[in-house]
């Protein structure tokens, strides 16, 4: 009689004894290795998203401004021995282009701020503008104009005179000495509008700190509260 196949083998009457496969016993082994390390897997996970809170929130965009936030603020510290006339003339010049192009004003007085011993008042520029920062969080540009100034043409805005990235661009002093004529170390060459954050002019004496322009932010909490430091005064 011919023998029949089957489509499976037949268990033999005398089977061998059994064996773990080596499959099932690795598979043991890495899950008993995972639950020992698990503990530490989370640890590790804790830390880094804490560092990426704590480091990385600086870079997160910021809030919206509140409807009717002025563009610029106008700084302008004065000196409490002026004359009330002067002062009032001064207030009303800036007072005057403000409203005009929608931007505020902030007159704090030269005595409001710690100076130190011996400082010349006109130190009083930096925390004028650091109180001006945190009176209008949201505001996106400083304007410091000296009390020794007068703002002549009121029709231009600061935006198209000077803020504007391709206009600042087009004014920016590129590529040149910082301390003229041989300087080694030069104002950048490629710099783009949209990445100055602080504006200074120049005049026939050299820097006109009379007028300049902070862009409001980090960097430039840190660069006036750097620039206020007793180390760095004294």
């Amino acid at each position: 009689m011919p023998t029949m196949q089957f489509p499976y083998p037949r268990k033999s009457s005398n089977p061998a004894a059994y064996t773990p496969s080596t499959s099932r016993a690795s598979t043991y082994h890495r899950r008993r290795n995972l639950k020992t390390l698990l503990p530490y897997l989370l640890g590790g996970t804790a830390v880094i998203a804490l560092l990426i809170w704590l480091f990385g929130s600086s870079s997160t965009a910021p809030a919206r401004a509140p409807p009717g936030t002025p563009e610029v603020v106008i700084v302008t510290t004065l000196d409490p021995k002026m004359s009330e006339s002067h002062k009032n003339d001064i207030k009303e010049n800036r007072r005057y282009y403000a409203q005009r192009h929608g931007y505020a004003t902030f007159f704090p007085n030269t005595t409001d701020y710690d100076l130190m011993a011996n400082v010349p008042q006109s130190w009083s520029t930096v925390p004028a503008l650091r109180h001006a920062m945190t009176l209008y969080p949201h505001t996106p540009w400083l304007f410091y104009l000296t009390s020794t100034a007068l703002i002549m043409n009121t029709k231009e805005n600061l935006w198209d005179k000077v803020l504007e990235p391709r206009k600042l661009e087009s004014l920016m002093i590129t590529d040149k000495p910082v301390v003229p004529p041989d300087s080694v170390i030069k104002t950048f060459a490629h710099l783009k509008g949209e990445r100055v954050d602080f504006v200074l002019t120049q005049d026939r004496e050299g820097l006109a700190g009379g007028s300049m322009l902070v862009r409001s932010g980090s960097w430039a909490k840190y660069f006036l509260d750097a620039w206020f430091d007793p180390l760095y005064r004294k």
